[in-house]
């Protein structure tokens, strides 16, 4: 039992979630379809408008925003300008994830004062027992448990999973993330992203689908394993809203300053 979050992660707790990562509308309905096929929740990251990722929220799936924080960005030159353009586009996010994991205690603290309360922002290498992080900034942190673009560099030769499988289905919070483009395109390694890449994004029809195995493949492989050993994946959204409510009702037992902080943010939202 853990001292902050009772049975809360004594046994797995799987969630899906997608980096959209500009991809072109045609993978973006590809991996939905691919999710769909296995009826499971995504929470998708969003970088870009999209009218097939619009609709998979308006139909239940759940959305954050994915910053690109870096020079040049799409998004804008600052920090501020960069979460303004998303909170414009994706109003009603509560959730974050920085493009390629690049933070900064300057955009971390703006985006809690965006209203941001979670982020999955920690990726780790399969790490069993993972449980939720108190940030500084007051937002809940939700490390990840696999990464598909971290995994092709640990994996490289076959893509093999078994050492995912040797902590999978211990206890912890079990984040899996995969990026829509990667799935699409079935993408095995980073070298073949990186030759195919320049093709992907300009095409209106698919291209770049490598035949062998790759993400689509290891997508499937976990997806069925999972629920066919009986367990079922959660919102990302109920997760947060689980956490929230816990935190909550459990004031006493969390460090001070943090409740405070969590606090003076829901009621300096409340106002706005």
């Amino acid at each position: 039992m853990s001292i902050l979050w009772d049975k809360m992660f004594d046994e797995p707790v799987f969630m899906l979630t997608s980096d959209q990562d500009w991809a072109p509308e045609w993978a973006a309905a590809d991996f939905l379809h691919a999710v769909s096929q296995f009826s499971v929740p995504v929470h998708l990251f969003r970088t870009n408008p999209s009218a097939v990722f619009d609709k998979a929220v308006s139909d239940g799936a759940g959305q954050g925003w994915h910053p690109n924080f870096f020079p040049g960005s799409s998004h804008g030159t600052s920090e501020q300008e960069v979460i303004d353009w998303l909170s414009a586009r994706f109003p009603e996010a509560r959730t974050a994830r920085s493009h390629v994991f690049h933070e900064s205690s300057y955009e971390w603290e703006k985006l809690a004062a965006s209203g941001i309360v979670a982020d999955s922002q920690v990726c780790t290498v399969y790490n069993p027992e993972i449980q939720p992080l108190l940030h500084w900034t007051g937002i809940l942190r939700l490390p990840v448990f696999f990464e598909d673009d971290v995994f092709y560099s640990l994996e490289s030769d076959d893509l093999d999973l078994k050492n995912v499988y040797r902590y999978l289905f211990t206890p912890g919070l079990k984040i899996l993330n995969f990026h829509a483009t990667f799935v699409a395109c079935n993408i095995p390694s980073k070298h073949y992203y990186e030759s195919v890449k320049s093709s992907i994004f300009p095409s209106p029809q698919p291209t770049g689908i490598w035949r062998g195995r790759g993400t689509r493949g290891v997508l499937e492989e976990l997806l069925g394993t999972i629920l066919d050993k009986g367990f079922h994946f959660k919102p990302l959204e109920e997760l947060v809203d689980d956490l929230l409510s816990h935190i909550e009702n459990n004031a006493d037992r969390f460090p001070r300053p943090y409740c405070s902080m969590r606090t003076e943010r829901t009621s300096s939202r409340s106002k706005s």
